[in-house]
């Protein structure tokens, strides 16, 4: 999963785990370099322990995974996980590993092995992970070249459930005075992939319950540090530099540029919603009165699959390969539907009328032949089929049906039919 003051440091989201704007959606970039993040979420590294004990970086890891040092370690001191080995192994990734509470190490280590082997191998450009109960949301950095994980994924107990802090994401209440709300899910076989649990609830889980949530905020975030840091590149690295000043000098080489290069999204009007919705700017009138419908016209018609993409390149690139990433390793479909906003406060799905959605928009022409070259370019490879082929095109949602409704898309597009053969007797 899932932007107040913003603290400048270098580059998601995908931050990026988390929900803002009144939409559903991960991630969190300032527009530049440099993840959106409110200075006060970062984690208190004076308190973090080593996964590890034994981790031959153990010298340096804690300050080298700092977010909040002035200065950024260089390579030589801690290097990429692939710079230092082809292949990628969870005792490799538990080396670089720094977590608030030891349940977290013990979790992180029991999960390594049920997550994707795709995901595992992009790890390869990341010089470590921090789990933390105070980060919130996930995000990644080049000021340090780590991933920063919402200790929220991880819990199974109540006890480890009462560590984290349970304070909600600092954009959710971003866009409050827009007409609309967009709303996502991951679905597989018309119902919901995976059940939502609350900080505040009493309802404890088992691991299957964190491996797919986990590991679609895993690709989103990872496709930040590949998307900075791509295999392809590894060879050309100075380990002497910083891996701030490396992913500055090879700036070039940011496959998130090269997908612009080739098909650049087109609508403004989307990149000033996402400003609000994502980066807390005030909405301008014209914006106060968009509907649904405005909104879903814009998007339906570019080549984006979130209208996160458009807070920039970087969270473009990280919502295609969590979108295409999930389809691939678990069957999992993802939908986007614009709503009215509600006149009150509501949980309720049935007070949610879609009045434009999708289901797998990764499959929309335009955005597959994006997607499909943004792999070949970050996983150094020409041909990707196999993730890519089997895409098929997007379902429609039927207007007017509920987000209820609407989650059996066979069941509404039937009942629609039936309700439009009465209206002709």
């Amino acid at each position: 999963m899932r932007i107040t003051l913003l603290l400048l440091i270098a580059i998601c989201l995908t931050g990026c785990g988390g929900s803002g704007g009144g939409s559903n959606n991960s991630g969190g970039n300032n527009g530049n370099n440099n993840p959106g993040r409110n200075v006060t979420d970062l984690p208190d590294n004076s308190t973090l322990i080593l996964a590890d004990s034994t981790s031959p970086y153990a010298a340096n890891l804690s300050s080298c995974l700092n977010p909040d040092q002035s200065t950024s370690c260089t390579l030589d001191t801690i290097p990429l996980l692939g710079q230092t080995s082809p292949t990628i192994t969870p005792a490799a990734v538990m080396e670089k590993t720094l977590v608030s509470h030891q349940w977290m190490a013990d979790r992180w280590e029991a999960l390594l092995p049920l997550l994707p082997d795709d995901l595992l191998q992009l790890m390869g450009s990341l010089t470590g992970v921090v789990i933390s109960a105070d980060v919130r949301p996930s995000f990644y950095t080049t000021q340090t070249g780590a991933m920063y994980l919402d200790a929220a994924f991880f819990w199974l107990s109540n006890a480890e459930k009462a560590d984290i802090d349970s304070a909600p994401d600092f954009r959710s209440g971003f866009g409050e005075g827009l007409q609309f709300i967009t709303l996502t899910r991951y679905i597989r076989n018309n119902d919901y992939a995976w059940r939502s649990y609350s900080l505040n609830g009493t309802e404890e889980r088992n691991l299957d319950d964190l491996v797919e949530p986990l590991s679609s905020l895993l690709f989103h975030e990872l496709g930040h540090a590949n998307d900075f840091f791509p295999r392809s590149i590894y060879s050309s690295l100075n380990s002497s530099n910083s891996i701030l000043s490396e992913g500055d000098r090879l700036a070039s080489s940011r496959v998130s540029s090269a997908m612009v290069n080739f098909s650049p999204l087109a609508s403004e009007l989307l990149t000033d919603v996402a400003r609000v919705l994502f980066q807390g700017e005030t909405a301008s009138e014209s914006l106060l009165e968009l509907t649904p419908e405005e909104v879903a016209a814009e998007f339906s018609v570019d080549v984006a699959n979130d209208d996160y993409a458009y807070t920039n390149q970087y969270e473009d690139l990280a919502m295609l390969l969590e979108e295409v990433m999930m389809k691939h390793h678990f069957g999992i479909d993802r939908d986007i539907a614009y709503i009215d906003r509600p006149s009150t406060s509501t949980n309720f799905c049935s007070d949610y009328p879609v009045r434009w959605g999708q289901r797998g928009r990764i499959g929309e022409p335009g955005v597959k032949a994006r997607t499909r070259y943004m792999l070949q370019v970050l996983l150094n490879q020409t041909d990707v089929s196999e993730y890519i082929d089997d895409l098929e095109q997007p379902s429609m949602m039927v207007n007017g049906n509920n987000w209820c409704q609407n989650i059996n898309l066979s069941t509404s597009v039937e009942s629609a039919k039936t309700l439009y053969q009465r209206s002709e007797i």
